[in-house]
């Protein structure tokens, strides 16, 4: 924020010195990352050519996949501002955006089930149903969250942004099926690269890129906000159906198993919303007997 501030208000760069904070912040944290680890263990630099090898090799499928997912989740976009007003792109993206938070309750999940996998190498089938549990646990939460967000969203954007971005509640409507379900599958990708395959993560973007740019070159030019709205969300679904049949392919386990909400899930986030509570509490009537 600091060095955005600087170059854009004491050098005048404009979107450029935008650019070079960001470069410049991410170097600066790796610098300082490395030296705290330093400090806790020393570093030997190994130029070990065989391990640079392997790492790049399984790398970039990452990368690659990375870059087509975001092409899944913003090519409707380009579409939107080559064929549409600019009014109309910022409602589609604030509807998209506000939609995507629902993203970072698997994102969560996604970020203890990873080491959790891949530290489980001898055990395959623990592995799967860790990952299916993760997978309905992450639906069930996006699903409530997702019902309230449908709820408040008309009322919110009235209070916060005025009735004129009011359009924006259609865009979010819209995008919540995709989202949801996209979101909730998203932790099947942590199963693929924990596993050594994150090759598919890459080959299941694809197919759906191709289906959003046909569709997206149909439907956005007649449709407007609302077709660019229903082509990203049926891109995320296909990504959702077909990531889904893959994990089932590998897996072994059912579909019924992966799909169908268990009671112990809901056990499981009762019992998780409880222990939060009760780590609240104490200290809330700790504080209550310092007060004079």
């Amino acid at each position: 924020m600091i060095l955005a501030i600087i170059f854009l208000l004491v050098f005048d760069l404009g979107l450029l010195g935008m650019v070079f904070a960001l470069v410049i912040a991410y170097a600066l944290a790796v610098i300082y990352a490395a030296w705290k680890i330093q400090r806790v263990e020393k570093m030997i630099p190994n130029f070990n050519l065989q391990m640079i090898k392997d790492l790049f090799k399984f790398s970039y499928n990452l990368y690659l996949s990375g870059i087509v997912c975001h092409l899944n989740t913003y090519v409707s976009s380009l579409f939107v501002a080559f064929y549409l007003l600019p009014a109309q792109v910022a409602f589609f993206r604030m509807g998209q955006d506000k939609a995507k938070l629902l993203h970072k309750i698997p994102t969560a999940i996604g970020t203890i089930l990873y080491p959790r996998i891949s530290k489980m190498e001898d055990s395959s089938e623990q592995n799967a149903n860790l990952t299916a549990l993760s997978y309905r646990i992450s639906l069930i939460l996006m699903s409530f969250s997702a019902i309230i967000g449908v709820l408040l969203i008309r009322p919110a954007v009235f209070v916060l942004y005025g009735k004129d971005f009011l359009p924006l509640s259609t865009s979010f409507w819209i995008f919540i099926p995709g989202v949801v379900l996209s979101g909730a599958t998203s932790v099947f990708n942590q199963y693929f690269i924990g596993i050594g395959r994150p090759k598919f993560s890459l080959y299941i973007s694809i197919i759906p890129l191709i289906f959003q740019i046909v569709l997206g070159y149909i439907l956005i030019p007649v449709y407007g906000v609302v077709g660019a709205a229903f082509t990203t969300s049926l891109t995320f679904i296909g990504v959702s159906l077909i990531t889904i049949l893959v994990f089932n392919k590998i897996s072994k386990v059912s579909i019924s198993q992966i799909m169908l909400p268990h009671k112990s899930d809901f056990v499981i986030i009762s019992d998780f919303i409880k222990s939060q509570l009760h780590s609240i509490k104490p200290s809330y009537n700790k504080g209550e007997k310092t007060c004079p």
